[in-house]
């Protein structure tokens, strides 16, 4: 008995955790969904197994709750299923940069055969340093991604524009507005994303 009860504790403590991991990353990737999900059927199991049949139709209330939490993440991540789906059907070895501050909306996105074309697995530190007004340190990160514009030269440059006006921040930077205004078209949209495509390249679709 006492080692059951140690048991659903520890799945109990466990189906805490995976639950608020998936919940603060907020990010719907399946890396986050599995281990809540499987925890949880497990210690929906336990909970069956171990519990007297007068109060097993307790278990039942955790379902709709797992349901809804599944759900209502993957409802609030649709522009990073859509953004997904759109990079997908880009040429699969594509070069890509995202001006994102979120690594979700960008980098994890990619097929393995494209490619990602910034240092930054995400610009998450512009948008504070933009409020303090650290101009050294904007100017740095400004020269050190048209750097990497210029050694890569992606295919596509995508711009999010939900939370952080990224392309009305961007393109107001000469050093990066001249570069690709000079090499890239505005090619595709999706809700909430801009799309630069090179000039002139074949087969990008």
């Amino acid at each position: 008995i006492a080692l059951q009860k140690d048991i659903l504790n520890l799945f109990f403590i466990l189906f805490l955790g995976t639950l608020l991991i998936y919940l603060i990353q907020n990010k719907g990737w399946t890396y986050h969904l599995l281990p809540f999900f499987i925890i949880s059927e497990v210690f929906l199991l336990i909970i069956y197994t171990k519990t007297k049949k007068s109060k097993r139709v307790y278990f039942l209330f955790f379902i709709p709750i797992l349901i809804h939490i599944i759900f209502f993440n993957h409802l609030n991540n649709t522009n990073y299923v859509n953004l997904k789906k759109t990079i997908h059907t880009l040429n699969k070895e594509a070069k890509i940069f995202t001006f994102s501050i979120d690594i979700a909306q960008g980098q994890a996105l990619l097929l393995p055969t494209q490619k990602w074309c910034s240092r930054f697995s995400g610009l998450f530190m512009l948008p504070e340093i933009i409020l303090n007004k650290n101009l050294i340190i904007e100017d740095k990160i400004l020269n050190l991604i048209k750097e990497d514009l210029e050694k890569c030269k992606p295919n596509f440059i995508i711009f999010p524009n939900k939370d952080f006006t990224y392309s009305k921040y961007f393109l107001s930077k000469n050093k990066i507005k001249e570069y690709i205004l000079k090499n890239y078209t505005e090619k595709k949209y999706i809700e909430n994303y801009i799309f630069f495509e090179k000039t002139n390249i074949k087969k990008a679709y």
